[in-house]
């Protein structure tokens, strides 16, 4: 019972790590991106949790703490939860997906997509930059000439190219899940009917045979 510090490079006990408290059936609150800047946006997360849920199969559920406005707040309750709508990872696990695809579109476009629901519970812009990257640029505090800002335009360029190109993978294979399902279905209810039929006229050939069969008393 409550609330317990778990660590991700917790060795010593196996079964303190996040995986075997995963197994056991307790909830793990994660914080995806590591650090806050105070600057009042959401930043990019780090995609360890994915991965950890894609290997255990456990369901991702975005949440957000969003800060209530002074005159709504009581002392113990400065602010309030919000929790979205529940992201499936058992689809994505297993060897349905190659593994390239696996550690690739589908591990940064599934961090990407908390984020994003993380982003719009909180009512904060999303930042696609890791938490950290702005004091790190500010503590450097030097001018830069035009050809290291042409080389750091065209890496955000890059950066951005690829993760579009992650949403619309992710996007894609969800389109064809979907297809998939709703064709099994189709298949499933074909042959329901076909059964359905089927034991329908052998009914009606039993009762018509009865029919015919002589009264053994006449």
């Amino acid at each position: 019972p409550g609330l317990r510090h778990v660590s991700w490079d917790d060795q010593s006990d196996a079964e303190r790590s996040p995986a075997a408290r995963l197994a056991r059936g307790e909830i793990l609150v994660v914080f995806p991106e590591g650090a806050s800047d105070g600057d009042g946006v959401v930043h990019k997360g780090h995609a360890r949790f994915v991965a950890l849920a894609l290997s255990t199969g456990v369901t991702i559920v975005p949440a957000a703490l969003v800060p209530l406005k002074a005159r709504d707040a009581l002392p113990e309750f400065r602010y309030r939860l919000r929790i979205g709508e529940a992201i499936e990872t058992t689809r994505f696990a297993g060897d349905q997906l190659p593994s390239d695809v696996l550690e690739g579109f589908i591990l940064r476009g599934l961090t990407d997509l908390v984020m994003t629901r993380i982003s719009q519970l909180a009512g904060r812009r999303y930042l696609d930059s890791y938490a950290g990257e702005a004091k790190k640029r500010q503590v450097l505090g030097r001018s830069i000439g035009l050809s290291e800002w042409r080389e750091q335009r065209a890496e955000r360029r890059t950066a951005e190219e690829h993760r579009r190109a992650s949403e619309a993978e992710l996007a894609r294979l969800l389109d064809e899940q979907d297809a998939a399902i709703m064709d099994e279905a189709i298949e499933a209810a074909r042959q329901q009917a076909e059964r359905a039929a089927l034991t329908e006229q052998r009914a009606r050939a039993a009762r018509r045979n009865q029919a015919q069969t002589p009264d053994g008393d006449g």
